[in-house]
């Protein structure tokens, strides 16, 4: 499967000296990387010397802050049939996009993620988690995923069929929302606690810091909820509404 990675960033351009060459030194490595580059009024970042270094990788630098779906938008400068989307505070393991290869194999066809959420009512916490941090020896379905996905390019068309109720959080949620919707289903692949080869991010705890836990703030989960509501009714079911 011939994928193109693509990196956001915002807070976590530092990150990208060491993301950029796990990605290329997985054992599947993919066909081209993209970076898209949130402006940060805060924290400016010089690119130069990480385009001198890395100059087969496309960087796209914008001189505002897009918001958190921006950086999907770049699946339509790629040709490959799958893209892989990362976080700025991620650094896959050597074996993930190998095991994200394996998993697509296994469930046919689905969005794929490091980080699982499997909601247990109509709203975003209370929630269970898979993957990354929880662990799981088997694929586990889940309501949506995070910090890294894996799917085919023309799925991104779905989160955009419709604007985003809130720009700065909530695009894991409308993605998965919107493909299941349209009978495409979300998984984490195995996450076993022993092996970090396979993990969607080597470094569990690289992005935690005040500035970037929006799960931890009070008004970004009460975004993430209203955007849990929307989708439901907007004909999504998630899997414990499967259930009754």
């Amino acid at each position: 499967m011939k994928y193109s990675a693509i990196v956001g960033t915002y807070a976590g351009q530092q990150n990208l000296s060491r993301i950029i060459p796990a990605i290329t030194e997985m054992t599947v490595p993919p066909e081209e990387i993209l970076v898209w580059s949130n402006y940060n009024e805060q924290q400016p970042f010089d690119y130069s010397q990480l385009k001198d270094e890395y100059k087969q990788v496309r960087f796209i630098e914008c001189n505002m802050n897009c918001g958190c779906f921006a950086r999907f938008t770049m699946a339509y400068l790629t040709k490959t049939p799958y893209v892989m989307v990362f976080d700025d505070d991620t650094i896959p393991g050597k074996r993930w996009a190998e095991n994200c290869i394996k998993t697509m194999e296994e469930v046919k066809d689905g969005i794929l993620g490091s980080r699982g959420v499997r909601l247990d009512r109509p709203q975003y916490i209370p929630r269970d988690s898979a993957g990354l941090g929880a662990w799981n020896t088997t694929t586990v379905e889940c309501d949506l995923v995070g910090h890294s996905w894996f799917l085919k390019r023309t799925y991104i068309k779905y989160m955009f069929e419709q604007l985003p109720i809130h720009w700065d959080t909530g695009e894991d949620i409308q993605l998965s929302a919107c493909a299941k919707i349209a009978g495409i289903k979300t998984f984490v692949p195995p996450h076993p606690r022993e092996n970090s080869e396979f993990w969607g991010s080597i470094q569990r705890n690289l992005g935690n810091d005040r500035k970037r836990l929006s799960h931890q703030d009070k008004s970004q989960q009460q975004k993430r909820t209203e955007v849990v509501r929307f989708w439901i009714n907007n004909g999504w079911k998630p899997i414990f509404m499967e259930k009754k």
